[in-house]
């Protein structure tokens, strides 16, 4: 089940440097996020796909966080 968010405090954790990419995803895709972000499941469509992206890393052991 989808859990809204909690917000983490960075006082305590350097924030690691973003890289900004840029890909392309159906306009489907979009609505969804667009959805979860209004919902208030995330807060931005960058935050929902970060979440996203270190589900998969976890799932494959990938993630060195």
């Amino acid at each position: 089940m989808l859990k809204k968010m909690e917000k983490k405090s960075n006082v305590a954790k350097e924030r690691e440097k973003m890289i900004l990419i840029s890909f392309h995803v159906p306009q489907s895709y979009v609505e969804i996020l667009d959805e979860l972000v209004k919902m208030g499941f995330y807060p931005s469509r960058s935050e929902a796909i970060r979440a996203a992206l270190r589900e998969l890393l976890n799932r494959y052991k990938l993630n060195g966080v």
